[in-house]
């Protein structure tokens, strides 16, 4: 029996999550690369993420201050929403630390409407959010498990 063909590529990919490019620890260059390939790929990729703050648990400079942040890198749009950066870890903390990122990433305007939507964790909110958004566009969507936050607080 012949292979079966692949599905096509959507057109439009809106990617979720806190960690991103110029983050190189984490999952932030597991995303990275995702969306950078998809672009390669002619897909049409918006990441909708935070502003760059982890491993060091402090906003970087350039993006201090700002609520929100939009550039383009290797063909990839990335609209960037502030988070609240706790300087300690604590349950507490790491709530606030999500509910920041979520409510401020609702607020993102212009994202343009997907075909898919791909939320990323550890964050519990970028999990969330694709959930939120793919129910607002009426797409598809899908989570990627790269860590669990449970046994990181532990």
């Amino acid at each position: 029996m012949p292979a079966a063909e692949p599905a096509p590529l959507p057109r439009s990919v809106l990617i979720v999550g806190a960690n991103y490019w110029p983050e190189e620890s984490g999952n932030a260059p597991y995303t990275t690369a995702l969306a950078e390939d998809l672009a390669a790929h002619d897909v049409e990729v918006t990441v909708l993420t935070a502003v760059p703050h982890y491993p060091q648990w402090s906003i970087r400079a350039g993006y201090r201050g700002r609520l929100r942040v939009r550039e383009t890198r290797n063909g990839v749009r990335l609209v960037r929403s502030w988070l609240w950066v706790p300087a300690r870890q604590s349950a507490l903390q790491r709530a606030l630390f999500e509910g920041s990122f979520l409510v401020n990433s609702l607020s993102a305007r212009g994202i343009g409407r997907p075909e898919l939507v791909i939320g990323v964790t550890p964050a519990l909110s970028g999990a969330m959010l694709a959930r939120i958004l793919a129910r607002r566009f009426r797409v598809p969507y899908g989570l990627i498990v790269q860590d669990l936050v449970g046994p990181g607080a532990v």
